[in-house]
Order: structure tokens, then sequence, then C-alpha cells
């Protein structure tokens, strides 16, 4: 026996039986890689009879530990019992005693992040539509008791070429959490997405996710991740000022420091910016380009009685003030520069996406994990 059904919760551990032969004479494995995560390359397999694509995933179970087998325990479960439109489909998990193949719906559109790279612009509707369906995802999970910790542009994959259906991938940091339980404590993520409470080691909740959100939110709309002051508030590009009212609104409720002020995903599902019907048909990425090392403080609204969405809690303050600015904390020169290229030439583009691809300046892309 080599293919394995899902794993059910009741399972301890995945079996050892070898799995080698029957892999080999149902799937092909081509060389096509289509991502690479903390395990290896993420690469196109095809199965024999049925021409059915799938997205591969091997492990190397020999050279993992027990943290990171547990990972992938957790990782199979976890993903498999989600039944969610926007949550990328476990197919088949295969296993031998050195290895296990984790088989996931093949999706063709290629990822968010790579789209924004390539089209240079988004209209807010686009952007809208992406979010929603990305928090449908992260409701789903939450209600479920579970916790994504990883959630960025990178792991939202069109399912197809025509880019307007997503979904969720990669449950490598997909962990239990239920409201009233002790909070979770161990660091791991993507550097530019993680909530403020993760990185200070305070301890942190499922609310977290929706930090991650708030980040992809501020990128789907400005084409910008937000900066940082030393208190941790957020610093929002000059591009979300031509956004409208709600989208502002949005973004500020979901980049809130107090976690407790925060939006959960059911809260933002329902907020002004997801119910609006009509939706400007200006895009939010009319300002130029901000050179590279440059920041922009803060700015407002053109009429804060726009502002008239409701939220849990009011916020006096939307963006940082230009009066009283807190000190900033030192960036490189890899954090100074913005995030994507919107409205810059195609060869500044071409530029910056090759300077972001170097190995050694890949922080705020790639999921890790740090010691505590």
């Amino acid at each position: 026996m080599a293919m394995l059904n899902v794993p059910t919760p009741e399972c301890s551990v995945l079996s050892a039986k070898s799995c080698k032969t029957a892999f080999s004479s149902l799937y092909k494995v081509t060389d096509k890689v289509l991502g690479e995560g903390l395990n290896g390359e993420v690469k196109l397999a095809v199965h024999r009879e049925t021409g059915q694509k799938v997205a591969l995933k091997c492990y190397a179970t020999e050279k993992m530990g027990a943290r990171q087998i547990g990972d992938l325990v957790r990782e199979v479960r976890t993903q498999s019992s989600l039944e969610h439109p926007n949550v990328a489909r476990v197919e088949a998990v295969f296993q031998s005693e050195s290895k296990v193949r984790l088989l996931v719906e093949h999706l063709s559109g290629g990822d968010v992040f790579k789209h924004i790279m390539e089209v240079g612009e988004f209209g807010e509707g686009h952007a809208a539509s992406l979010i929603h369906q990305l928090l449908g995802a992260v409701e789903h999970m939450h209600a479920k008791g579970l916790v994504h910790r990883d959630i960025k542009l990178e792991n939202m994959m069109y399912t197809d070429a025509d880019r307007q259906a997503v979904k969720l991938i990669d449950f490598g940091f997909c962990t239990s959490w239920k409201a009233g339980g002790a909070p979770m404590t161990r660091r791991c993520g993507t550097e530019g997405y993680m909530a403020p409470e993760l990185v200070r080691k305070h301890g942190y909740t499922s609310v977290a996710d929706m930090w991650s959100v708030g980040v992809v939110a501020h990128a789907l709309l400005t084409g910008d991740l937000p900066g940082r002051h030393e208190d941790w508030t957020p610093i929002m590009s000059a591009r979300l000022a031509e956004c409208s009212p709600e989208a502002q609104k949005f973004v500020a409720a979901l980049l809130t420091v107090d976690q407790a002020d925060r939006l959960t995903a059911q809260q933002a599902l329902t907020h002004c910016f997801m119910l609006r019907q009509e939706r400007r048909p200006a895009r939010c990425d009319s300002f130029c380009s901000t050179a590279a090392g440059a920041e922009i403080e803060g700015f407002s609204s053109d009429s804060e009685s726009d502002l008239d969405c409701t939220s849990p809690k009011p916020f006096s303050c939307l963006y940082p003030s230009e009066t009283s600015t807190p000190k900033r904390e030192k960036k490189s020169i890899w954090q100074a520069l913005p995030t994507f290229g919107f409205g810059a030439s195609r060869k500044v583009g071409a530029v910056l996406a090759a300077v972001r691809n170097c190995r050694s300046k890949r922080a705020s892309r790639v999921s890790f994990e740090a010691d505590l």
C-alpha cells in the first residue's frame, strides 16, 4: 500500500510503509519548479492515467528533526481538515521510510506577488476581491481553531490564468489555538508580515493573522509594505491617501498595534470596505514611485467626515502625525527600498525585482523561524 488517504485526526503518526514504487507508477514528476519553501522546491507532477496536475512537496524525513516532523504532520492534518473554496486542497500523501510526498492541488495562475510585479498596478476593486477571498479562508480557519502564521502575498495563489479566484497555501506553520487558551509564543512567519506582538515575544493569539492580512491589504492597495515606528505603529504609504476613505479605514483597523483593537476576520468581512458595492474607478497607484530610501511619514484624507465606517473601537488618528513623529528605528537600505515599484519604469521595476531576488536580501519575503 502506497497512497495514504489524508490522515485522520485520530492518527498519532503517519504510516511508514514503503510507497516508492506505487508513487512513481502513478505520478510523473516534471522539471517545472512551481515555488520554493522551507523544505525545498515545489515541483509539478502529473498523474500518468488521468493527466491531473498536482503540486508536489517532498520532505526528506531522515534529515528532519522531531519538531520539523511534528510540523509536517500538523501541516497535513490541518490543511486536509479545511474545506473551503479559498484554501488549497490536499490531494494525497505518500510516505516511505525516508520521504513524505505531499500532493496539493495545482493552482496554475501563479502567486499574487508575482502578478503585482508583472502588472505594476491594481485597481481597488480587484484588491478588495482578493482581500475578501483571503478573509473568507482566514475566517474559516479561525472558526476551526487554526492559525496560519505565515499569511503573505506569496502564499496567495490564483487558481488559473484568469487571476480572479485566489487560494491560501503553505500551512507549514499552521497550528491549533482556541480563544481563551494560553497565548502562542513560537516566533515564526515572514518578517515584513509579522504582527508586533509576535516579533516582540509578548505572546499572541489568532489576531496575529489579521495583522498579516492588513499588510497584504496595504500592499494590494498601494504597492508598498508598511513601515513602522519604534513604538510599532505603522507608517502608511502615501499612495493609500488616493484610495477610498473606506479602504484607508479598513487598513488602519487591521494594522493596529493593540490586539484588542484589531479587527477579527468576521468583523473585517462585515467592514464597510468589504460591503461597499460601488468602488472608485480611480486606481490606488497614481502616486509616482518614491525614491529608494525615502520615507513618507504621514498624510490625511481630504475629508475626515467621509470616514464614517463602523468599527469595534474609534480611531482618533489613522496615520502618523507630521507634527509629533516618534523616533524611527534604523532601517537598512534593503528595508528602506519601496517594496514594489508601482508607477516606476519597467527598467527600474526590473532592477528592484533583481535586488529582491538576491539570496542575501530575502528576509522580508521568506518564511523563517527564530529561536526564542
